[in-house]
């Protein structure tokens, strides 16, 4: 009678401890290689919170773009997590990756003592949620999550929302082309297939960006760099995804905007200089990666897809202007700037015959709610027809982000101010906030107020 006993006892032990191991053995090991100096590694904890709204069953996936210091095997998403859950629960879904101290501050604390925050290399997640009751679609969420682990141990919560991001009219007060603008195209080049199993590609097109302005007397240029630390911006990524006993097909594919994606530069250039009192628009030129994947004898779910277009890591190829003539099916957006005659913020001078190179760079006060990152809402919005030949073509709205990235891996794009003249030249960034990644000037013989 007593060892029918003992083995139960020892099975709600073991049980009830399997779950707690399990998330002890990443900790612990964190710990200790950090401890050791050895190889010290971070833990990411994504906490995901699945609506209680959603009925049935609920597919989560998460997969991670690759990054500098942390690259995946391939170049391309790696997988993560993949699960099925009820709605209302947690899914606690864990990466261990190598940590990389990228930005540092040091500060004051209200006891009077110094104390040093650091920020380790951040992460970008593919985060997706299905919940279908049946064959009916209950809830659909998908999001590229950027992590800034700024502990060895760093959770993030994620709160899926009822309705999936829509892929155009995101924000009311972004500016979309013109209805007269010539369509832009980019069509992927096969670069790795798989029959009923997965597809892999790339295609370069140009993306809008924010405004250059000049004034009287002056000559300015936008540039990115590939010199250490490389201009990197963020940028528009796609997706879809689906499961069940019978997914639908490749060509089936129903884009969604999932936010913003990094993408950095891999060449030193800028453009062709604009001189006196005008603006003119700004186009990247940008590869961007294609990928799909169906995986089956998955759970209760059977098979599931997912669909992803997003830019590479390393593939900002160049920027120009619109009016330089050098982009095919763009039109010239060059229109006339009549510089204000003080200083709309916090201004820098340019003297006669003097020249600058101007980052986008936050100089705010470090607290210890401070992040060095900053900004998610899309400014501009460029209309791309991608396609994969003869699977399936679709027009999006790739958006351009109000959005920087500034530490020892990334900085961001710079402008070039050349003074010819015989005044002063005062510039400050647009509204005050470098994420605008504006640069905006005026002319004076005194310093304004």
């Amino acid at each position: 009678m007593e060892r029918p006993r003992l083995f139960l006892t020892i099975f709600i032990i073991v049980a009830f401890m399997t779950p707690i191991v399990a998330v002890s053995i990443n900790e612990t090991k964190v710990v200790v290689t950090n401890l050791v100096r050895y190889k010290p590694k971070v833990l990411i904890k994504l906490d995901i919170h699945i609506p209680r709204e959603g009925k049935g069953k609920c597919f989560v996936l998460v997969r991670r773009f690759s990054s500098m210091l942390n690259p995946t095997y391939d170049g391309y998403t790696e997988k993560v997590y993949v699960g099925v859950h009820r709605p209302g629960t947690v899914v606690e879904v864990e990466k261990v990756l190598n940590a990389y101290v990228v930005k540092s501050f040091e500060y004051i604390s209200y006891g009077g003592g110094t104390k040093t925050y650091h920020y380790y290399e951040p992460q970008e997640f593919f985060v997706a949620l299905l919940c279908k009751n049946g064959n009916t679609t209950t809830l659909k969420w998908g999001k590229v999550v950027e992590v800034y682990p700024n502990k060895i141990i760093y959770r993030k919560d994620i709160y899926p929302s009822k309705q999936s991001p829509k892929q155009t009219n995101e924000r009311d007060n972004v500016i979309t082309p013109s209805s007269s603008s010539n369509q832009l195209h980019c069509t992927f080049t096969q670069k790795e297939y798989k029959q009923g199993a997965y597809r892999r590609g790339s295609c370069v097109t140009f993306v809008r960006g924010p405004w250059l302005y000049s004034t009287w007397s002056a000559k300015t240029r936008y540039g990115i760099t590939a010199e250490w630390p490389l201009s990197a911006v963020y940028i528009g990524a796609f997706g879809d995804f689906d499961a069940g006993p019978a997914v639908k097909p490749e060509s089936q594919v129903d884009w969604m905007g999932i936010g913003k994606k990094l993408v950095a530069s891999s060449a030193t250039t800028s453009t062709s200089p604009l001189a006196g009192p005008y603006k003119d628009r700004l186009y990247f030129d940008v590869k961007y990666t294609y990928e799909w994947s169906r995986e089956c004898s998955f759970s209760s779910f059977g098979c599931y897809s997912y669909w992803l277009i997003y830019p590479g890591l390393f593939s900002l190829y160049g920027v120009h202007r619109s009016g330089a003539g050098a982009i095919d099916g763009i039109l010239n957006e060059t229109t006339m700037y009549s510089p204000p005659t003080v200083c709309q913020h916090s201004c820098s001078l340019i003297t006669r015959n003097q020249s600058v190179t101007i980052f986008f760079h936050d100089d705010n006060e470090f607290t210890s709610s401070y992040t060095p990152y900053h900004g998610d809402v899309p400014i501009v919005s460029t209309r791309i027809v991608f396609d994969m030949y003869k699977v399936w073509s679709s027009e999006l709205e790739v958006y351009f982000y109000k959005s920087i990235r500034d530490d020892t891996l990334y900085t961001t794009p710079f402008v070039e101010i050349v003074n010819n003249g015989t005044s002063n030249i005062y510039w400050w960034y647009e509204s005050g906030d470098p994420s605008y990644l504006t640069v905006r000037l005026c002319c004076g013989m005194t310093r304004p107020h």
